[in-house]
Order: C-alpha cells, then sequence, then structure tokens
C-alpha cells in the first residue's frame, strides 16, 4: 500500500473516531424522534439539528450541552436543555440510551401530554427539570431507577393549563435517597 494513502486512511479513521465520539446510533435516533414529535422545524432556535453528529465542534445540534447548560457537548451528551424555544407536541419515550445525561430540562415550552417512562432511566440524571409546560399525568413507577437524582422539578403553566399532575406520588421515590429538591404543581 502506497504510504500516503495509507497516512491518509489512518488520518481518516482517526478524525472520524474523534468527531463521533461517545454519542450512540441510539442516542441520534432518540434525538431525532424528539425534534420530529415536538416540531423542530418550527423551534425558535435549531441549529445543526439533523446534520452530521450532534456533538461535532462548531456543528453541535443546538439544546445538547455538557453538564453546566453552557458548554455545547463535546464527547457525549450530558444535558438536553430548552427553555422558550418553541416545542410543541408529546415528548417520545426515547431517553433509554442516553447514559452520560446528567440534566434533562424542559422550561416554557409548548410540550403536552404524558411524562414518558423512560425519562428516568438514565443513570447519571440528577436533575429533571419541566416547568411551565402543559405535561400532564402521574409520575411513572420507572422514578426508582433514578437513583442519582437531586432535583425533580415538574408544573406547568397556570395561565394556560388548569390541568395538573394527578394520582398519588409513587412509592418508588423513595429509592431516589439523593432527591434534595421536589416541586409538583
Amino acid at each position: 500500500m502506497d504510504f500516503t494513502l495509507l497516512l491518509f486512511t489512518v488520518l481518516l479513521l482517526s478524525a472520524t473516531d474523534k468527531v463521533v465520539g461517545m454519542v450512540s446510533d441510539a442516542e441520534v435516533a432518540s434525538l431525532i424522534a424528539l425534534y420530529e414529535s415536538t416540531d423542530g422545524p418550527n423551534w425558535v432556535v435549531n441549529s445543526n439539528w439533523l446534520s452530521g453528529n450532534p456533538c461535532t465542534p462548531g456543528a453541535e445540534w443546538f439544546g445538547l450541552y455538557e453538564a453546566d447548560d453552557v458548554r455545547p457537548c463535546v464527547d457525549s451528551i450530558k444535558s438536553i436543555s430548552f427553555r422558550g424555544n418553541g416545542l410543541s407536541g408529546v415528548l417520545p419515550n426515547v431517553f433509554t440510551p442516553f447514559l452520560h445525561l446528567e440534566i434533562l430540562r424542559f422550561v416554557d415550552e409548548k410540550i403536552s401530554g404524558q411524562i414518558p417512562s423512560s425519562l428516568f432511566l438514565p443513570p447519571r440524571l440528577h436533575t429533571l427539570d419541566i416547568t411551565n409546560c402543559a405535561v400532564t399525568s402521574t409520575i411513572p413507577s420507572t422514578i426508582a431507577f433514578a437513583s442519582q437524582l437531586t432535583q425533580l422539578r415538574l408544573s406547568n403553566d397556570p395561565l394556560t393549563v388548569r390541568r395538573r399532575f394527578y394520582g398519588t406520588i409513587p412509592s418508588a421515590i423513595s429509592r431516589c435517597t439523593k432527591l434534595r429538591e421536589f416541586l409538583l404543581e
């Protein structure tokens, strides 16, 4: 094999590996489902969605961050965070593949429907914040799997939604021994 071709192949493979990082195909498929079910084409900002790898430096998908909710994701998706970005529709039940997800935040959005049971399955999730939205349902029993959860905030916009969360708080919440903030309205 020609040395130049070999060098080109090695460089291409290392660049591809770096771009792909730790974002799995299952995570990308879940993100696409989120985009499609919440009317992604009409979000206020939907920069780079559906193009390339979600964490490619300089071309990151809007709303995907490091755990500080400020810096764009680098190798893995640690935060999915939207605030007043025009998301509408229902949250799909697709959050299981996010092994590095720590923060999941939907604030001041027009999302509605049930709380997907998979919201509580990412093993590193410590913050779940769905406030001023139109999501109404009971808290799924899968909350038992949210062993790292420290903050749980679930509330609806009182001016536009008369429905509230209903039912009893599942006893499985007792397994969330790190929970320090719990808001339910």
